[in-house]
């Protein structure tokens, strides 16, 4: 199990790969970009893989639409676009009162871009996948 970044899973690959070391390896969603996808499909196949759920079509067509370059991977943004969004409507209408703040970013709607569904005893719930 290797919970890294892209840089890692590559050179963990790599490794893999290079030594014919064939274990059966796990990593997050994070580390697997398209680079990793087209150097390493036969070791990818065989990879379990987890982390948060894809980010919905709607959201990834709004940052193909509004980004000038493609993000490798989107779950981090959806995950900023989320919270900033919470941090902003918590903010509305507090006047600086943090118990304000705080009982309405504990009251976060859900959001399906990522899987988010709230937060509970405020940590961040999200429904996460294993592939």
């Amino acid at each position: 199990m290797n919970v890294s970044l892209e840089s890692d899973t590559l050179t963990v690959m790599k490794a893999m790969k290079d030594l014919n070391f064939d274990v059966p390896y796990g990593t997050v969603v994070d580390g697997i970009a398209d680079n990793v996808k087209s150097n390493y499909p036969d070791i990818l196949k065989k990879t379990t893989i987890f982390g948060f759920e894809d980010v919905s079509p709607a959201f990834s067509a709004k940052l193909a639409k509004e980004t000038t370059k493609k993000l490798q991977i989107e779950q981090g943004a959806a995950l900023a676009y989320i919270h900033i969004k919470q941090m902003v409507m918590a903010l509305d209408g507090c006047n600086g009162d943090m118990a304000c703040v705080t009982k309405k970013m504990d009251n976060s709607k859900s959001d399906s871009i990522i899987g988010f569904n709230g937060f509970k005893d405020r940590v961040a719930d999200f429904t996460m996948q294993i592939k």
